[in-house]
């Protein structure tokens, strides 16, 4: 990773609105979100902070730097990086989405709400979207609300982990256990991350197969 991080941040220094390498990068920095493995999350992060100081309205950039630091514990310097993405494209719904989130983790209801509810307007059909929306209504004890939306993410993602993180939700709202403790909401939320979402947070942008840096194709729009 990190060879291939150099080599790529090396040729946007010369141009940095070459697509293909531009998705090459992030694609890297995607397969490491996904694995989790700290030493790969953390050159991700400096590499896509790079690409973020070449391309300073790069959505994509500053909203993959969040995840990435959220990732690893920094979530005030992720909420930085998301005011950014807004700044840049201020209809990007997973922007939203993940402010959202951080907020509601921090016990910043009100900031978290009107960030959810505007993600959920940008992006109803976004599954982690309807995730995170209910467990910001478990977090407010509004069983009702909240288990809407936990049963549209079964009917929008069956068989994924964030399927079975809205099961397990439910289950303990139709258990009566209303008063789940933030740090469980913010466990089920973040475990809920698999390649599938992470791919569709970004669209055809990342393509999250192990090769897949090496099969960039320099005709496609990015």
């Amino acid at each position: 990773d990190e060879l291939d991080f150099r080599y790529l941040l090396s040729s946007l220094s010369h141009d940095p609105e070459f697509g293909p390498v531009v998705r090459r990068l992030l694609r890297r920095a995607g397969q490491a979100l996904a694995s989790g493995d700290p030493a790969r999350l953390s050159r991700a992060a400096e590499a896509v902070a790079a690409l973020v100081r070449l391309r300073p309205s790069d959505h994509l950039g500053w909203t993959l730097l969040a995840l990435l630091e959220r990732a690893e514990g920094r979530d005030a310097r992720a909420q930085r990086s998301l005011l950014r993405a807004l700044a840049a494209k201020e209809d990007y719904g997973p922007a939203y989405r993940e402010l959202g989130s951080l907020l509601l983790a921090a016990g910043e209801h009100r900031k978290a709400g009107a960030h959810l509810r505007q993600a959920g307007r940008l992006n109803p059909q976004d599954a982690e979207t309807q995730l995170a929306l209910g467990s910001f209504y478990v977090a407010l004890h509004e069983r009702a609300r909240a288990g809407e939306h936990l049963k549209l993410v079964l009917r929008l993602a069956p068989g994924t982990s964030v399927a079975r993180s809205a099961s397990r939700m439910l289950l303990a709202l139709e258990g009566g256990a209303v008063r789940t403790p933030t740090s469980i909401i913010r466990r089920e939320v973040e475990g809920s991350r698999d390649r599938d979402l992470i791919a569709r947070t970004f669209g055809h942008t990342l393509d999250l197969e192990p090769d897949a840096g090496d099969r960039t194709n320099p005709g496609e729009d990015f």
